[in-house]
């Protein structure tokens, strides 16, 4: 019986059956009146129009009765599956939210993947440009250039004709085995004496012929100025590489040549 218990319209529709079935019987049973039986169908017939009105406003009653109550009933069931249904919207819309924080935390994590890889291809790039730089630093003090560029220097109390005391060459000491560091160093710490002895001679007076094209040093000194710039791109371990061929001490002192016109001719 729980198909017919389970919705209100077949309860209406049971009662309203109930309710028929019921006046049937009722028209059916017989009535007796001073020894005279009939149906109460004949009766309620042959009644006055006000009697069979009420009897059946009694029955319409009873009907209207059960329909609101069925009527109220569909509502209230109508009304309970709205709240589950807006209870499962509730529930859905707080999955979407968490799925939408998980996504965002996914994107957010993803991008700074992305940033992260994208830093260490330019590092990586940079380092392979500071590599390159020099090369090319190294390729340039290795031309004739730049070896042939000389400060010549008397002594003028020697008696004439004025011999030559000592030259100053930019010409590094190290060899092409060793390891970019130590070049770089070693091309520091030759730049710094040819400076001193440059200087000492100046202030002794004791001037013979000084370069006057610098063409290349100049090239060589933006080669340096740009390694010192691209340190902070480089990755760490790059960094400490550069950090330890004294950059910009080189650059200090290639400009102590470059911008001191007691140097050149």
């Amino acid at each position: 019986m729980t198909w017919l218990f389970d919705h209100p319209v077949r309860v209406g529709w049971a009662c309203t059956i109930g309710i028929a079935g019921f006046a049937v019987w009722l028209g059916l049973t017989p009535y007796c009146e001073d020894e005279i039986c009939q149906r109460k169908f004949s009766t309620l017939i042959s009644s006055r129009p006000n009697e069979i009105g009420d009897t059946l406003a009694g029955f319409a009653g009873a009907l209207a009765f059960v329909w609101i109550i069925v009527t109220v009933w569909l509502q209230s069931k109508e009304l309970a599956a709205q709240r589950e249904e807006l209870k499962l919207a509730r529930k859905e819309a707080a999955r979407t939210a968490n799925a939408l924080n998980t996504q965002a935390d996914l994107l957010g994590k993803q991008s700074e993947i992305f940033s992260e890889e994208q830093n260490q291809r330019q590092q990586l790039l940079s380092d392979e440009y500071a590599e390159e730089l020099l090369e090319e630093l190294f390729h340039l003090l290795g031309q004739n250039e730049i070896r042939n560029l000389v400060w010549s220097f008397t002594d003028p109390h020697k008696p004439v004709p004025l011999d030559k005391d000592y030259e100053v060459k930019l010409m590094p000491s190290y060899s092409a085995s060793d390891d970019l560091v130590w070049r770089m160093q070693v091309v520091q710490r030759d730049l710094k004496s040819a400076i001193e002895k440059i200087r000492t001679g100046l202030n002794a007076g004791h001037k013979t012929s000084f370069p006057t094209e610098k063409e290349n040093y100049e090239r060589i000194a933006d080669i340096v100025k740009e390694l010192k710039a691209v340190i902070e791109g480089c990755t760490e371990k790059y960094k400490s590489k550069l950090r330890r061929m004294r950059i910009p001490e080189t650059v200090a002192h290639i400009d102590s040549i470059k911008n001191d016109n007691d140097f050149w001719d």
